[in-house]
């Protein structure tokens, strides 16, 4: 099967503006998750795109 979702993470580069923008997420009651880690975890592959949000929003397009 293949999963296709839009998610809010920390940015790869670490740049302070997308940093901020999921901060604040996780402060307005966001659970924010290490979703590489989970998909690892259950042998899941995946893909991983920043779309949006200074690199604080992720495209994830996981398959079994």
């Amino acid at each position: 099967g293949r999963l296709v979702m839009v998610d809010v993470n920390y940015p790869g580069n670490g740049n302070w503006a997308g940093k901020l923008l999921t901060r604040s997420w996780k402060a307005g009651g966001d659970i924010i998750r290490d979703m590489p880690a989970l998909f690892a975890e259950f042998g899941l592959e995946w893909t991983d795109k920043e779309v949006g949000g200074f690199g604080s929003v992720h495209l994830y397009v996981v398959e079994k």
